[in-house]
């Protein structure tokens, strides 16, 4: 089983797009972690929704807002699973995504996925320009990955 981990604050423009899109995966044995950092928007609402739908969607709630590193170590602490993922509420995955994770998960200590970047034309705003990433271009910017979790780290993470 894979926990994926998404930190939630103000995205429900697109909150939906997300979670349909972790819905669509081929590789279905999974759990969602949903951290919720206080959003002051509908993002708690689509949550629910979601939550209602499929029971591998959990949600937890902030209080307060603590920022994306304290809501994915939230996440990390709840995890059920040997392998986690991290996705953020305001991008979508292809379907395939979890199975290429796990396709390649013992063959590597770290998998990282390609991704591809949809950005806003600044001359034409109704056009969208497309370019494909690697993830060599974006290290330490921005990836997709896969990690064995370490017991020890849970552990840390928990006494924190």
């Amino acid at each position: 089983m894979i926990s994926i981990i998404i930190p939630v604050y103000n995205v429900e423009q697109y909150l939906e797009e997300c979670l349909e899109s972790i819905l669509l995966q081929t590789y279905k044995e999974f759990e969602v972690i949903c951290i919720n950092d206080a959003s002051q928007d509908n993002s708690l609402n689509i949550l629910k929704k979601y939550a209602q739908k499929d029971n591998r969607f959990k949600i937890i709630n902030h209080k307060k807002n603590k920022g994306v590193a304290i809501a994915r170590n939230t996440g990390l602490k709840n995890v059920k699973s040997e392998y986690i993922t991290f996705i953020d509420a305001d991008d979508k995955v292809a379907p395939t995504y979890l199975e290429n994770l796990i396709k390649y998960k013992d063959k590597a200590d770290c998998v990282e996925v390609n991704f591809q970047l949809y950005f806003q034309d600044d001359i034409n705003k109704d056009k969208m320009k497309y370019d494909k990433l690697w993830y060599d271009k974006f290290i330490n910017k921005k990836a997709s990955d896969i990690y064995k979790i370490d017991s020890k780290y849970i552990k840390q993470l928990n006494n924190s």
